[in-house]
């Protein structure tokens, strides 16, 4: 795992990553934080996660995804359902579960993350960096710490 600083989505658009995640909850706001920034720049992500039909409470620990391209590049975008609502109520044990499928299904390649679930969702770095070297092992994992 290496840890970088700058932007995940623009590190995306410029091709480092097979695939980019980040948490999010299971009713449809992403209104801040990394959310946010993919709501306003990532359209196909946020499309996702609008066309999913699924009653909210059912989400919790799944996925959506969408194929991206941008600037010749290409990428897998997943939302990962780890909170129910907004706010700091991180589900560790959803979080680990959408984790655990993006790591069963893209073995050897390269993922970049945000220090997910640490800022807006509260939880615990130490806690789940562990988890996503778990989860994850067998990817190429880099972490994106935000700096503007």
């Amino acid at each position: 795992m290496v840890v970088i600083e700058g932007n995940l989505i623009d590190y995306a658009f410029q091709g480092h990553f097979d695939i980019i995640a980040h948490g999010c909850n299971c009713h449809k706001m992403m209104g801040a934080g990394i959310a946010k920034e993919i709501r306003n720049r990532v359209s196909e992500m946020w499309e996702a996660d609008n066309n999913d039909k699924r009653f909210s409470i059912s989400k919790l620990g799944c996925t959506t995804s969408a194929l991206v391209v941008r600037n010749g590049h290409t990428f897998l975008g997943y939302n990962i359902y780890s909170q129910y609502t907004g706010g700091r109520n991180l589900d560790v044990e959803a979080l680990t579960l959408g984790l655990r499928k993006i790591g069963m299904m893209h073995q050897g390649q390269s993922i970049g993350l945000p220090m997910i679930g640490c800022g807006i969702a509260g939880g615990n770095w130490d806690e789940i960096k562990e988890i996503i070297r778990r989860e994850l092992k067998g990817m190429e994992i880099t972490i994106v710490k935000f700096k503007k």
